[in-house]
């Protein structure tokens, strides 16, 4: 019998054992931030590399030859910061040094919001805006809509591992589509 109550006692180590092992914390999303966009615009899905030759400047007009206006939060929010470094692939300085090149060369910066909320009405009033916003809970107005979405990991696993989710909407469901890695000069 005693032999028994050991055996007993080893499958609840290792019960316990595998349960400690899999509460260890992982990289989970810390939030979310949605690519957002006019009603009026006409693309249902855009990629990393479309947005940032959108928010640089590079690419002007949508597909039916409308003007694009790029909305940015201001450069002191996290939720700004952490898009140019991983949809734009560089740091705020750089970012700083290539729009000073560009207004040299008569080019304006997006335009600049200072809230989730003055974004998303700034692209509700404006056709051909696209902007980004944290994944909210709220109804969004009604003549704005989700294009896409990043997955934001909790900064600890950001800073190890220099990657995120860039995600894309189907038709009624979110889908993955493919990890970015973000630029990162030096390394």
């Amino acid at each position: 019998m005693r032999r028994r109550r050991h055996a007993t006692g080893a499958g609840l180590a290792a019960i316990l054992l595998l349960a400690v092992l899999c509460a260890v914390p992982r990289a989970v999303p810390a939030g979310e931030l949605w690519i957002v966009a006019h009603r009026s615009v006409p693309v249902a899905r855009i990629d990393r590399d479309e947005l940032a030759r959108i928010f640089l400047l590079k690419k002007t007009r949508w597909p039916d030859g409308r003007p694009i206006v790029p909305v940015n939060r201001q450069a002191e929010s996290k939720t700004r910061q952490w898009f140019t470094r991983v949809v734009l692939g560089r740091s705020m300085r750089a970012l700083i040094s290539y729009w000073n090149q560009m207004q040299f060369r008569g080019h304006m910066p997006p335009v600049v919001q200072e809230s989730d909320a003055a974004v998303l009405g700034f692209v509700a009033h404006v056709p051909g805006a696209i902007g980004y916003v944290l994944a909210r809970e709220e109804a969004l107005p009604p003549q704005v809509r989700v294009i896409g979405h990043i997955l934001i990991p909790d900064d600890d696993a950001q800073h190890r591992k220099r990657r995120s989710s860039f995600l894309l909407p189907r038709k009624k469901e979110w889908a993955s589509v493919q990890p970015i890695t973000p630029a990162v000069k030096g390394r």
